[in-house]
């Protein structure tokens, strides 16, 4: 988790420029992530106007795929917020951000396994 590569041949194609604001996009932590000002000064996006490159079509696949899990977790989470009363949300959220130590609102496997030997997992 928090790590990742252009695969060939998908990423063959993409200038570096293109790769390093991917890259800094992808930052897993929020604290450490540019902000949108950051970002819009990435060359990439101040430079002259690349030859648009179409994605292969492997790779417009898998991001479809992406997101429709994506999608279908959120529903699937929402549903299942929508059945739980208000105190089990409460407390679970609660919960949550007592296990969220750095506040990035996402749990790392370090807060993970921590949260599971304080219940004796």
């Amino acid at each position: 988790r928090g790590s990742f590569e252009f695969k060939s041949p998908d990423w063959d194609k993409v200038s570096d420029d293109a790769k390093n604001l991917v890259s800094k996009m992808l930052t897993l932590y929020a604290t450490l992530r540019p902000g949108a000002d950051d970002l819009l000064c990435n060359a990439w996006l101040k430079g002259p106007p690349q030859e648009a490159q179409l994605l292969s079509s492997n790779l417009a696949r898998r991001l479809k795929k992406f997101q429709a899990n994506s999608k279908l977790k959120r529903v699937a989470l929402t549903v299942i917020a929508q059945q739980l009363p208000d105190e089990q949300v409460t407390s679970l959220q609660n919960m949550f951000r007592s296990l969220d130590k750095d506040m990035n609102g996402t749990l790392s496997a370090e807060e993970n396994r921590e949260g599971m030997e304080k219940q004796g997992i």
